[in-house]
């Protein structure tokens, strides 16, 4: 059994996010897209790609790193997409560039291109691993001359994979006093941080970050640990975002209200994402020519929101929509509407 004290000294082990402290135990169940990616390196040769487009803090980092120690590779160190130079590109060992994301400017991203382009031949396999910006028009039109490359799927994080997860970091932290029947979270606080549905927004770092800062509200006594919704209150008032008044605080107010009555009456597993009508629909101001720029971009820029289109890029490379829709709830204004739900 983990008791509250326990689990305070552990959270760094337990609740881990960042690459720092990285077990394979996070992967419990992605041994397909370990294997189906371990393959595609063993087969390539020459200047071929495979992509690994999935949503920030999916793990794709952290999956590629296990596969290349796999491979004996584990001294290989990431490029960065935009900083990276023409030479770095040569040799036949597999690179792994990262970080083609919204959050690199896409300028920079055009000068990668640029330098693997002219690289053409003389390197080995590059893997190019960022959000949904690989999926752009654009950013396919510009690798064709490199040929089609291939993808790798990754595992969405849903309550199984999690829980599997969860289970194999606590039976190491806890050794011999592992107990697999104690439930350390609450199943409506579960079902906020990690929610079954076809499309998630949910990743392991944000999930654990989360875990990791609710945790220091828990009593520093000798209980079994329990997080539950009341334990989740003061992190919600303690990191609540800046949110301005009138078209921002309407939507707010409206997104947990909203997904608070799909938990109320037993719609939650069957959440589907919004588009930019249904956001604009909630509100009274929804139909302001400035919403997109005033309300959407801040909320998915913030994580209230999750965007889920693809990020295309302008053909002048100068520009692109970082935050096109569809949306999902992000892991404040879920926490959120679990709270309301409960009534806590």
């Amino acid at each position: 059994m983990i008791t509250n004290r326990e689990l305070a000294s552990k959270v760094e082990m337990i609740f881990a996010h960042t690459n720092a402290y990285n077990l394979p135990s996070a992967f419990a169940n992605r041994e397909d897209s370990r294997e189906e990616l371990r393959g595609k390196i063993e087969r390539q040769s020459g200047s071929s790609i495979i992509l690994i487009s999935d949503i920030l803090g999916s793990g794709k980092t952290f999956l590629v790193q296990m596969v290349m120690g796999e491979l004996g590779l584990e001294d290989a160190v990431p490029l960065i997409a935009g900083r990276t130079k023409a030479s770095d590109f040569k040799g036949d060992t597999p690179k792994f560039v990262d970080e083609w994301d919204i959050k690199a400017n896409p300028r920079r991203l055009l000068k990668t291109i640029s330098q693997i382009l002219e690289q053409k031949g003389t390197h080995g396999p590059l893997i190019l691993m960022g959000d949904f910006t690989l999926r752009s028009e654009n950013f396919r039109s510009m690798i064709e001359p490199l040929g089609d490359p291939d993808k790798i799927e990754m595992e969405q994080l849903n309550p199984t994979f999690f829980g599997l997860a969860l289970r194999n970091r606590l039976e190491r932290a806890a050794g011999d006093e592992f107990d697999s029947s104690q439930e350390l979270i609450s199943a409506n606080v579960l079902s906020a941080l990690v929610p079954d549905w076809s499309k998630t927004p949910a990743n392991f770092r944000d999930v654990f970050k989360t875990l990791s800062q609710i945790t220091y509200n828990l009593p520093q006594n000798y209980e079994p640990a329990f997080i539950d919704l009341s334990a989740v209150r003061p992190w919600v008032d303690k990191n609540g975002p800046t949110i301005e008044k009138g078209l921002q605080s309407e939507l707010f107010e409206a997104l947990v209200a909203h997904f608070a009555n799909e938990i109320r009456e037993g719609k939650w597993k069957k959440t589907m994402p919004l588009s930019v009508a249904n956001l604009r629909s909630m509100i009274k101001s929804g139909d302001a020519d400035d919403f997109q720029s005033r309300v959407i971009e801040p909320f998915a820029r913030s994580g209230l929101l999750s965007s889920f289109g693809v990020p295309e890029i302008s053909e002048d490379w100068k520009a692109y929509d970082r935050y096109p829709g569809p949306y999902l709830p992000g892991t404040f204004i879920r926490l959120s509407a679990a709270l309301r739900a409960g009534a806590i």
